[in-house]
């Protein structure tokens, strides 16, 4: 590519290329820039130039692109993640009210983040709101079907009212799939044996 260069100077596939490699591989991110630019400048509106704005874009981090989406999801899971610990120390002293509020601004920061819809359901739960914490363990699990601590947590909400005995029975048959011996385990077959049913087996090799 430099050889390009060098017999023919301002060659706009060479510079491409080369920005291409400075931005990919060699992490020069100033250098890709302004190759970037400098082809953009030579080639106008050439088959390559959009994929070169683009990356342009990322580099500077404009708003859609990237760099700025990976940022601001960084962003916002940190401020969920200064939410949940304020709600940690609410719920720690049983202010059960504060710790629904911080929990629901985390989810709020982050709706794709479990740990603070898991932490909004227990804190619902232990200020009586059954209804919601259901809602929001059903969010947890929902986008992560295999978190199985939620899993448990759901079960024992649904525990609590006999008409939703299968829920809780469902509820806790995940948990069990998922950790099999994990630390609620026994509690979850204990619940599921006294309540007409057996807790899922492990499978033997046949």
């Amino acid at each position: 590519l430099d050889e390009a260069l060098r017999v023919q100077p301002g060659y706009p596939p060479a510079i491409f290329d080369i920005a291409w490699l400075n931005y990919k591989w060699f992490k020069r991110t100033e250098d890709a820039k302004r190759g970037f630019e400098q082809y953009i400048a030579l080639a106008g509106d050439a088959t390559q130039a959009g994929t070169a704005r683009e990356i342009l874009a990322d580099i500077n981090g404009e708003p859609g692109s990237r760099t700025s989406d990976r940022r601001r999801m960084a962003a916002d899971r940190q401020s969920a993640d200064n939410a949940i610990r304020r709600g940690n120390t609410a719920y720690a002293r049983r202010d059960y009210t504060e710790a629904t509020a911080c929990y629901k601004r985390a989810t709020e920061f982050d709706d794709r983040y479990p740990a603070a819809f898991l932490n909004l359901g227990l804190a619902r739960q232990a200020a009586g709101d059954t209804s919601g914490a259901i809602s929001a363990l059903v969010g947890a699990v929902q986008l992560k079907p295999d978190y199985a601590y939620a899993h448990f947590v759901l079960g024992q909400v649904y525990a609590r009212d006999p008409a939703q005995a299968d829920l809780a029975r469902r509820s806790y048959g995940r948990y069990l799939e998922i950790e099999p011996n994990g630390s609620h385990s026994a509690d979850a077959r204990k619940w599921i044996a006294s309540h007409g049913s057996t807790a899922p087996k492990t499978r033997k090799a046949r």
